[in-house]
C-alpha cells in the first residue's frame, strides 16, 4: 500500500512534495499552503486531507495560521507528524526589502514585490535617481553592514533547523560549493529544499536513497523573481554576481539593469502615498543615514 504524505508549507511546499515523491518509495504526496488554513472554509475542507495522510510534513501548526474553530479538528486528524522548516536566508541579498501597506498588501516592484532597501531609503530621504544609483557601491555596503550579514544569517539558519532536530551544517557547505543557493531571501534553489526534506524524512524514521532528488524534477521557483548578488558582495563570498534583476516569467523574459531597476522602483514608490507605507526600522535607519550623507 502506498504511503500517503501531506506537505503543509509555504512557497516551498511544491518542491518539498516533489522531493518526497522520489525519496519515499511507493508514496502518494499532496501539498497545501499553510497560510490558506487561516480561512475557515479552507481549513474545514483541509481536515479530510489531514485524515487521509499517514504522515504530515509541516511547518509549525501555530494558532495564528489555522482558523480557531478548526484547529483542534486538524490537530486531532494528524496520525504522524514531522516538523519541517522553510529555508529563508538573507546572506546573499542583504539589501532586499519590502514595503508593506497599511491595508496589509505590499507595494509592487519591477520584479514583483522585492525592493532594494537602498532604493526605498533613498526615496524616503528625498534623493534623486542618479544619487540613489550611485549608492550601490562597496563603501555604502560596508557602512550599512552588508558584508557582515552572511555569517550572521548562516548561524541563524543552522540554529533554526537545529531547534527542530535537524543538523544542516554539512548541507550548508555543500550548497555553497554550487554558488548562490537562493533566488531571493525566501526562495531557495530546489537542491536546498530537497536536501533538508531528505533530512526530515530520516528524522521521521524513513530510509531514503542517497541522491540529489532535485535532478528529477523542474525547479519551479526559477519562474518567479530572481534578485542578484551585488558584484562587490559576490566577490567577498566567492560566488558569481551581477546587477541584473529578473522579473517573474509570467511577465515575459524581463531583465533589469541597475539603472532600470532603480528608476522602475522609484517611479512606483513616488506614485504611492508614503503615509500608507509600513517600513522596517532597518530601512528607516538607512533612510536617516542617506539623508545625512546626501
Amino acid at each position: 500500500m502506498a504511503l500517503k504524505a501531506l506537505v503543509v508549507s509555504n512557497c516551498q511546499a511544491t518542491t518539498t512534495a516533489e522531493t518526497l515523491r522520489f525519496a519515499l518509495a511507493n508514496s502518494e504526496v499532496r501539498s497545501m499552503a499553510l497560510p490558506s488554513l487561516a480561512d475557515k472554509a479552507t481549513a474545514h475542507a483541509a481536515v479530510e486531507q489531514f485524515r487521509w495522510a499517514d504522515v504530515v510534513f509541516s511547518l509549525e501548526l501555530d494558532e495564528k495560521w489555522i482558523h480557531p474553530e478548526v484547529r483542534q479538528d486538524i490537530l486531532g486528524a494528524v496520525k504522524k507528524f514531522q516538523r519541517i522548516e522553510s529555508v529563508d536566508f538573507t546572506g546573499f541579498h542583504p539589501d532586499m526589502g519590502h514595503i508593506q501597506l497599511k491595508s496589509g498588501a505590499y507595494l509592487g516592484s519591477p520584479i514583483g514585490m522585492a525592493h532594494s532597501a537602498i532604493c526605498i531609503a533613498g526615496v524616503l530621504a528625498g534623493l534623486d535617481d542618479d544619487t540613489i544609483e550611485r549608492k550601490f557601491n562597496a563603501l555604502i555596503y560596508r557602512k550599512l553592514g552588508y558584508f557582515e550579514v552572511f555569517d550572521q544569517a548562516k548561524a541563524e539558519l543552522i540554529e533554526k533547523f537545529a531547534r527542530i532536530g535537524l543538523d544542516i551544517s554539512e548541507q550548508f557547505e555543500l550548497w555553497m560549493r554550487r554558488g548562490c543557493f537562493m533566488y531571493t531571501v525566501s526562495h531557495p534553489h530546489s537542491y536546498v529544499v530537497a536536501s533538508v526534506t531528505a533530512l526530515a524524512c530520516q528524522a521521521a524514521g524513513f530510509v531514503v536513497p542517497d541522491a540529489d532528488f532535485s535532478q528529477f524534477f523542474p525547479d519551479l521557483l526559477t519562474l518567479d523573481a530572481v534578485y542578484p548578488v551585488y558584484p562587490q558582495i559576490a566577490r567577498a563570498l566567492n560566488v558569481p554576481g551581477s546587477y541584473c534583476w529578473k522579473a517573474p516569467s509570467s511577465e515575459g523574459q524581463k531583465l533589469f539593469s541597475l539603472r532600470e531597476f532603480v528608476r522602475g522602483s522609484t517611479d512606483i514608490m513616488r506614485r504611492s502615498d508614503q503615509e500608507d507605507w509600513i517600513v522596517s526600522p532597518r530601512i528607516q535607519q538607512i533612510a536617516a543615514f542617506m539623508k545625512s550623507a546626501g
